[in-house]
């Protein structure tokens, strides 16, 4: 049997067949444009993490050749020239590297608290011009129309469905491209 490669096309039309697709192309290219960006923010944030590893790496390496009172490799010797930290007490070096590893996780999750909440207070405000969009379509309807539909249709349409869609299923999304990049950007910087 010979697997088909998967090519750019039918991956998006498969995309495109999805469900998440169209939850998008509700929004203006605006909105979608902003939520584009927002995942970026998030997803570039990953790198603090990467970076704040590297440094708690760093520091662990530090403290085996302390223990071990050896001198440090060529390679953190640079980095601690690098940092002017190689004229410091070893403690000092600790103390100081540990200080901005914790200062980059700090930053990296008080900036994405930030551009999450910006990122939901978006999508709600979004929300409610889908709700009175959608209540305008419904009053603007025929009685006839109206009565043919169930109730608890109606108001679901108009009230909990685009808020599952735009805060539930939009916002969790965005959320999780964050999610998702972090991950990568770990699972690479394992291997580089």
């Amino acid at each position: 049997m010979k697997i088909k490669p998967i090519s750019s096309n039918r991956i998006l039309m498969k995309l495109r067949s999805q469900d998440i697709y169209f939850a998008f192309m509700i929004f203006p290219k605006r909105d979608r444009n902003r939520l584009f960006i927002s995942a970026v923010l998030q997803a570039g944030l990953s790198l603090l993490d990467l970076l704040g590893v590297a440094i708690v790496g760093l520091i662990g390496s530090l403290i085996v050749t302390g223990i071990q009172s050896k001198s440090a490799s060529s390679t953190i010797q640079n980095i601690l020239k690098l940092l002017n930290l190689e004229n410091v007490s070893f403690q000092e070096q600790v103390a100081v590297l540990g200080i901005f590893a914790t200062g980059l996780f700090l930053g990296k999750t008080v900036l994405t608290i930030i551009i999450s909440r910006k990122t939901l207070f978006f999508m709600a405000n979004r929300a409610a011009d889908l709700n009175s969009l959608v209540v305008k379509q419904i009053l603007s309807s025929s009685l006839s129309e109206i009565k043919q539909k169930n109730s608890q249709d109606v108001l679901h349409a108009a009230n909990y469905g685009v808020n599952a869609l735009a805060i539930g299923v939009i916002g969790t999304l965005v959320a999780l491209t964050s999610d998702f990049a972090l991950f990568v950007t770990m699972f690479l910087g394992l291997f580089v």
